[in-house]
């Protein structure tokens, strides 16, 4: 069993420092479609490994409360990059959201419910004030999430910019965990804050730049159901 922790932990370094590498390689060549898409093949089947490999701390340590952050942590990760996957299909009309995406949608949600209800847990406790924290900021954003996916979904004859825009969404949160968990093992100098957020803090802005620059942002569509809404007079 030891060894099998040892190899899982292995494994998920290698894969961790793939992702690190390909993330910023897929990003750069956004426009490239061969070189993004040989790249982002490679994050994408890096980041299901890390998935899969995290879970293997939580399994040795289900009492320990970081494992038990990070369990979610690897869940919420594994729901946006298969969203992300998936919402490029969408995008090309090749795949239709089925109650596959629900079900997805549904488990951020209650994923994001039960975070919060233990961050709410751990303030009676003695538990470090930075779980609490981490647990409510991750809990809201996963709540918050799920119930956007889950509008997007209800939506009939969805723009297909909107499936774009949520591709990079997704990939830019699988990326912004990437670089937090090697911000968490390495700069374990830094205070704690600054280990957890400061990577979203810096990869925020070139999410926000990438969303204007393919003319996706919030700005840019409106509301998901304006366009249903106007056809809908006009009928």
């Amino acid at each position: 069993m030891e060894f099998l922790g040892k190899l899982s932990l292995f494994i998920h370094i290698v894969v961790g420092v793939s992702t690190l590498i390909a993330g910023p390689i897929a990003l750069f060549y956004n426009r490239q479609t061969q070189k993004h898409k040989i790249a982002g093949k490679v994050f994408f089947y890096s980041m299901v490994v890390v998935v899969i490999t995290s879970f293997a701390g939580f399994i040795k340590h289900p009492t320990v409360i970081f494992y038990q952050f990070l369990l979610f942590i690897g869940i919420l990760v594994g729901y946006h990059i298969i969203r992300g996957f998936r919402s490029i299909f969408f995008m090309k009309g090749t795949l239709q959201p089925t109650t596959f995406d629900r079900q997805w949608a549904w488990m951020a949600i209650i994923s994001g419910v039960v975070m919060l209800g233990t961050a709410i847990y751990h303030l009676t406790t003695d538990a470090h004030i930075a779980f609490p924290i981490l647990f409510g900021v991750f809990g809201l954003g996963s709540l918050s999430d799920g119930r956007y996916f889950l509008r997007l979904l209800n939506v009939p004859g969805l723009d297909k910019r909107w499936w774009f825009q949520l591709h990079i969404n997704s990939m830019f949160a699988a990326f912004m965990a990437s670089t937090t968990a090697f911000a968490v093992n390495a700069a374990d100098f830094a205070p704690w804050y600054v280990q957890w957020f400061a990577p979203t803090l810096i990869l925020l802005p070139l999410q926000l730049y990438m969303l204007k620059k393919r003319k996706v942002s919030r700005k840019d569509l409106g509301s998901p159901l304006g366009a249903v809404k106007e056809e809908a007079v006009a009928a």
